[in-house]
């Protein structure tokens, strides 16, 4: 455990300690304990916290997010509905429980409820109104850009839902996407945050999520594909052919704020199932540390990474490309992959993100994602099996 999370936790229970009567030191206490996977103490602050105010909606809150983690998805479902019986318009708990039903397969209603998540966005949720537009036909529209790199990915997934429908499009992204996208999409404009965009002036403007949730469902229901991106100018059969080992491509850690000790994996988990005499490496990992080079050379393997994993995407992705597999964790690359039709393995904790599902082994959203899950939580031995290894 990293020694800053680890003081973090300690500094939460010494509150709790302190004054075992205050329901604000749990409520303190239990996001720490989750990050730390400290599942069980979490559920034990949730219930002593629920003994001082059986009513008091952050402490319930807190109990459903404890439930996720533990994968406990219908018992917080039941706790949302309880939530948003008591209190209608809290957008939160709308949004929440939307995440939990998509997690569960119920796409439909996960979907009805994302909407709730535009408190934050600048611009109102309307998916209903972009799928009427879209069967009128012949509007300007703009999508203003939210997320991160990892999501606004998977919401361009569906930007064949808009092809032929509109007479202008323009998409505010992530100024590393843009010349990713630009060269696959022609006929839509990207634009980053920085750039001035008369936008004002366009009748219809939308968050990129709004995309995301008119556009599954068809998706799903097979009334348009995604196209996998393609890089312009790169002879990758060539730049393959002169290869004599198989280049796997590798992401093993995250520098996400939240989740960070749940979805990292150590390298040498990966590594002790690869042969240094078959498989080239790839790190794919943004600035992989020294010791997991010194540690991939000590075993014999040879290793390539991009010269900057951060901000040239468009790099990343022809490394991605010139590799026969991708293995990676929930990050960006996993997306990216996904995007880019290349054969993946993503290595998913045991309460992952609602963006996989929870009963698939392919990808509902990139079909040349295969998923494999931790049976237990914080347990990646079982997942690096050989079996799952090309």
């Amino acid at each position: 455990m990293d020694a800053d999370v680890d003081y973090d936790l300690r500094k939460a229970l010494q509150r709790v300690n302190d004054d075992p009567t205050s329901i604000n030191s749990y409520h303190e206490f239990i996001p720490v304990a989750i990050e730390t996977l400290q599942l069980d103490a979490a559920m034990q602050a949730a219930e002593a916290a629920l003994e001082i105010d059986s009513l008091n909606h952050d402490s319930w809150l807190l109990t459903a997010r404890v439930l996720e983690e533990k994968g406990d998805f219908t018992g917080a479902i039941k706790i949302y509905e309880q939530l948003i019986y008591q209190n209608p318009n809290k957008a939160q708990y709308r949004y929440q429980l939307g995440l939990d039903l998509f997690s569960v397969g119920e796409f439909s209603a996960g979907l009805d409820n994302f909407k709730y998540r535009a408190g934050t966005l600048g611009c109102p949720s309307r998916p209903d109104y972009l799928s009427e537009l879209r069967a009128k036909g012949g509007e300007r529209i703009f999508f203003s850009e939210e997320q991160g790199l990892g999501d606004q990915i998977m919401f361009l997934q569906c930007l064949p839902f808009l092809e032929g429908r509109f007479s202008e499009v323009t998409v505010q992204i992530d100024q590393r996407l843009i010349p990713l996208y630009s060269s696959n999409f022609p006929d839509i404009t990207f634009i980053s945050r920085s750039e001035s965009c008369d936008h004002k002036t366009t009748p219809a403007i939308f968050p990129l999520g709004d995309l995301f949730i008119a556009g599954l469902l068809p998706l799903l229901g097979d009334a348009f594909q995604p196209r996998p991106l393609v890089l312009r100018n790169i002879d990758l059969e060539s730049d393959k052919s002169i290869e004599s080992k198989v280049r796997i491509g590798l992401s093993w850690r995250t520098s996400a704020e939240f989740g960070l000790l749940k979805r990292s994996i150590p390298l040498q988990a990966l590594l002790q199932k690869l042969d240094p005499d078959l498989h080239k490496l790839v790190f794919l990992q943004y600035l992989p540390q020294p010791e997991d080079e010194e540690l991939a050379s000590n075993l014999g393997f040879e290793f390539e990474k991009p010269d900057d994993a951060y901000e040239n995407i468009y790099e990343v992705a022809h490394w991605i490309l010139k590799c026969e597999s991708v293995i990676t964790i929930d990050n960006y690359i996993v997306h990216l992959s996904g995007a880019l039709g290349a054969k993946t393995l993503a290595l998913l904790p045991f309460s992952c993100s609602y963006r996989w599902a929870l009963d698939t082994h392919i990808s509902p959203i990139y079909k040349s994602v295969k998923l494999k899950r931790q049976t237990r939580v914080n347990d990646w031995a079982g997942i690096v099996d050989h079996s799952i290894y090309p």
